[in-house]
This record gives structure tokens, sequence and C-alpha cells, in this order.
């Protein structure tokens, strides 16, 4: 006689063991945080699948944004749910609520307005032949003086793509375009530097296309940098930095000819302004 054992699939393998995930949270600024409603010493572990629910509440300065990992600025979509409340048009308190998964771990910031900055985003650029020229505003009767394709901006630090272009866009002398909607954030302080690539194709005049690859590198609310082309003649471009009024201007300068140069500004603006 033959006895046939069967055991449940549980008592063959075991019981899976739940995934945690741990989240750390910081502040910049005056203000008070909690995670699922204790405050934070170090990082909180939370089994996938659990809600997080994190609290910031400013004291005496304003609540600007929430930050992922150091890069990405948050808003509220599919993933996170942000919930603020303000006050005499100030967000004095906000609420992020999101699930514990393998996508939303890290570390989060709470950036409140406390005067020194660490983040900022892009917020226009522009072609212009003159560097130190303000800003003009667009009109039917400026011309459009060269043409961009494939623009695409980059932080060496974490590699996310900040901002491209992937069509045509023809460009005037001297007029902003602005950058709508970019959540890719610069993080500089006083220990920190940030290398920016942006690489875009380039014609001049309608004629043929060519590549160009820029890099620059910013420093925290640095007053003026300057580079100068290389001596070997490997960098065919140079490019200058310069902060005010929580503003960063980032300028490319390229030759299109022997008599011509012109440069490509990038703007990035502290969170807040």
């Amino acid at each position: 006689m033959m006895f046939l054992l069967v055991l449940p699939v549980f008592a063959l393998f075991g019981c899976e063991k739940p995934q945690y995930y741990n989240f750390s949270v910081r502040s910049t600024g005056d203000g008070t945080i909690t995670i699922n409603g204790e405050s934070l010493k170090g990082s909180a572990s939370v089994e996938e699948g659990e809600s997080v629910t994190i609290v910031a509440v400013a004291k005496n300065q304003e609540f600007l944004g929430w930050v992922f990992q150091n890069s990405t600025l948050l808003s509220d979509n599919s993933t996170y749910s942000i919930k603020d409340t303000t006050s005499d048009g100030k967000v004095v308190k906000s609420v992020l609520t999101f699930k514990s998964s393998k996508s939303t771990n890290g570390g989060y910031t709470a950036v409140f307005n406390d005067g020194k900055l660490t983040y900022s985003r892009l917020s226009a650029w522009k072609i212009t032949s003159d560097e130190d020229a303000t800003s003009e505003i667009d009109s039917a009767a400026k011309q459009y003086v060269m043409k961009l394709s494939n623009l695409s901006l980059v932080h060496e630090k974490t590699g996310n793509l900040v901002y491209n272009v992937d069509g045509e866009v023809s460009v005037k002398d001297n007029v902003e375009i602005r950058a709508n909607d970019v959540s890719e954030l610069l993080y500089v302080d006083g220990e920190t530097s940030q290398n920016i690539i942006l690489s875009t194709n380039i014609s001049y005049n309608d004629s043929a296309s060519y590549q160009r690859n820029f890099r620059a590198n910013i420093q925290y609310r640095q007053s003026a940098v300057v580079d100068q082309p290389a001596k070997d003649g490997k960098k065919d471009y140079t490019f200058s930095v310069s902060y005010s009024d929580g503003v960063y201007k980032v300028a490319f300068g390229f030759e299109v000819s022997a008599t011509q140069t012109y440069y490509l500004v990038l703007y990035y603006k502290e969170l807040g302004l």
C-alpha cells in the first residue's frame, strides 16, 4: 500500500518575507517634519504597498516644495499626492502621500524659503549675438537667426534628462524661450558643484546642421566664472557663469563664421521665484 503525503506549498517553500523600503527625510530651513505620524530620526522602513505620509509644517518661512533624491521636484500626480495648506497666499503646511515601492524608495527634502536656497531649475534659454544684452520682447519684426534641433540638457551628477527639444525650433536673436514644466532641479551648495551638459544640432543661414556639445560647471552662487578656449583647440566654445538675485546665468559662446559669435544662454531660477 502506498501513501501519498501532500504538503501545502508554504510548508515546502516557506512564507515569502515582505519587502521593506527605506525613506529618509530632511529639510532646508525652519520647519517640522513627521513621517507616518512620528518625528523622523534617521530613516523609516515601510513595507511595500503600505502608505507613506510625510508632513512638513513651516515655522517662520514659506514651504516651497518636495524634492526627491536631491534632483526632482515632485508634483501632485498618480504616484504622489500633495495637499497644501496656505495662509496669506503662502504654503505653511504640506502633506506628501505615496505608496512604499522600489520606485519611491529614497530620500525626500522639504524645501523652505530660508534665503539660502540650494535648488534651482531651468526657466528659459535664448540665442543671442550679445552675451550681456537684456532679453527683448518677441515681435513679428524680429528675424530668425538660426535653427536648433535635438536639443538636450543633462545634469551630470544624476544623468537625468532635464530639458529637450526633439524636433526643430527656429530662434530669434536675444528672445527668450520659456522652459515650461521642468521638474529636474540643479542642486548646488557651498560644498557641491554641478556639471551641466548641453547638446544640440545647429543650422545657421540655412547651412547644413552640425552638432555642438557644451559643458559648464556651476558653483554655489558664484559671482562670475569665465572659461577660455582650450589652447590645444579641442574645445570649440567658451562658457561663462554668473549669479544675481536668485538667477544663475550660463552662457556658451560659439562661432558660426570667422566673424560672427553667438551665445546659447541658460537661465536657472531658484525655487520660489
